[in-house]
């Protein structure tokens, strides 16, 4: 498998932070880092620096996402947006633009306009977001997880990402049945009352939505 194209990721195990890559052959691109690390020449100065400081053995290398080489830019760059590895000097996967560097507009506008197109594909959205939780630390998940609730507990905010996810679905010809939007609702429900309540949700659930008690059979 890392033999294949792909995003990698190299992560401080004490630090849990991290630098994120692709390359054509994940294997040899490891091989490549490691011994410019090993050499102290490795061109990326912070990675090295912390290479020196806490030594190898405290370094992983794993293989986050496998794709096709012609998109494996595009994981790249949403492994970079969502997780900020603190180790990259660059933000764009397209081209070296240092960290608070700036690019041309139409350069965004033509990373934007190709990264919204792939947005819209339910397969790299799931592998994308797979990658990203599989990079992140117990910690920084967590930080997330709350982060997430306090945004979703704002009615505002609420009614607004419900409106944006409804508006995607539709102008993309995914549109959703009656019973689609129910059961998504539903598998919501269910998930933030075993999220909120362990293994006493069942309870819990029948006692807060009383007309939806036949969900939690199934039916």
């Amino acid at each position: 498998m890392e033999n294949n194209a792909g995003v990698y990721t190299i992560q401080n195990t004490i630090s849990g932070k991290k630098y994120i890559g692709s390359a054509r052959l994940i294997r040899r691109r490891f091989s490549q880092h490691r011994t410019a690390l090993r050499g102290k020449y490795h061109q990326n100065k912070h990675l090295q620096a912390a290479w020196d400081l806490y030594g190898e053995s405290a370094f992983s290398f794993k293989v986050t996402v496998v794709c096709k080489p012609e998109d494996m830019q595009y994981y790249e760059q949403r492994l970079l947006d969502g997780l900020k590895p603190e180790y990259n000097q660059s933000t764009s996967a397209y081209s070296g633009i240092p960290i608070n560097g700036t690019c041309s507009k139409e350069h965004k506008n033509k990373v934007g306009i190709a990264s919204s197109i792939l947005w819209t594909q339910p397969e790299y959205r799931t592998k994308v977001t797979a990658a990203i939780k599989q990079a992140m630390t117990p910690t920084e998940k967590n930080k997330r997880s709350v982060r997430a609730s306090i945004l979703w507990a704002n009615d505002i905010y609420r009614e607004n990402a419900i409106k944006a996810r409804k508006g995607k679905a539709y102008n993309v010809g995914y549109k959703c049945t009656p019973e689609q939007i129910l059961n998504r609702q539903r598998a919501a429900r269910i998930s933030n009352m075993k999220r909120n309540y362990g293994t006493e949700w069942v309870t819990e659930y029948v006692k807060r939505y009383p007309e939806f008690a036949g969900d939690v059979n199934g039916k």
